[in-house]
């Protein structure tokens, strides 16, 4: 069991997403000892806009000498991330996903860390593009996010609260007899020839065109109506 200064949290690394803020300020009052976070996209989060020069969620490894904000701050922040032995890293969605883990480097240790966490909903989602540029998460020894919708719900934040105060207090626990769902993101649903969401759920099975899926993040971007998943087991997932 881990201790909760093993983690860090990363916050607004969308800068749109700075709801995570005062819940950690919140908490680092509560727990002092216990909670290391830091603001990781500070500029954009100032602006209260997504990016400055780049979407930082998608900039790693990052390199120091770039002219982009973000892909210089996302080699700073790796290089903190070193003293850690884990990285959480809150975002926030309008959809109305609840909070889940997304696991987008699927190595052992990811698998491990995001089952040790008190969530129930659980997706991996790879791409072989983000091992290039991708997520800080993609490129730390132990890290994955935690995903929030929809991000402006009080409830969504109360839950989240409770969340990491879990984890503060008990640490992290790989406890075998949890009940968790796990899925597996594997296409979308283009919003050509699909100009609704009506009847679309995050994580509540639907069927489209005679394929039967669960969708995620429903009505989350312009081109997208959602992304599909599959249900998946934990041994399955040893096939990562």
């Amino acid at each position: 069991m881990s201790k909760g200064s093993d983690i860090l949290f990363f916050a607004a690394t969308h800068g749109d997403e700075g709801f995570t803020v005062p819940i950690l300020k919140e908490l680092e009052a509560e727990f002092p000892q216990e909670l290391r976070w830091l603001i990781a996209n500070e500029v954009a989060f100032e602006r209260e806009v997504r990016f400055v020069d780049a979407d930082l969620n998608r900039s790693a490894p990052g390199d120091p000498s770039s002219s982009k904000y973000e892909i210089r701050r996302v080699s700073e922040l790796l290089e903190i991330a070193r003293q850690y032995r884990f990285v959480i890293d809150l975002h926030g969605t309008t959809s109305n996903s609840g909070i889940f883990v997304l696991v987008p480097n699927p190595t052992p240790q990811n698998i491990a860390l995001a089952a040790s966490l008190p969530i129930t909903n659980i997706v991996v989602w790879a791409a072989r593009s983000s091992k290039i540029f991708g997520p800080p998460t993609q490129f730390v020894s132990c890290g994955v996010e935690i995903e929030c919708g929809p991000k402006s719900a009080t409830r969504v934040h109360e839950e989240l609260r409770i969340i990491i105060r879990e984890v503060l207090t008990k640490g992290l626990d790989l406890n075998p007899t949890k009940i968790q769902n796990w899925f597996r993101v594997y296409g979308r649903v283009s919003r050509k020839g699909f100009m609704t969401t009506e009847n679309l759920q995050d994580f509540k099975q639907a069927t489209l065109n005679k394929e039967t899926f669960y969708p995620l993040l429903v009505g989350q971007y312009e081109d997208t109506i959602c992304y599909k998943m599959e249900r998946i087991s934990f041994f399955e997932l040893l096939a990562y």
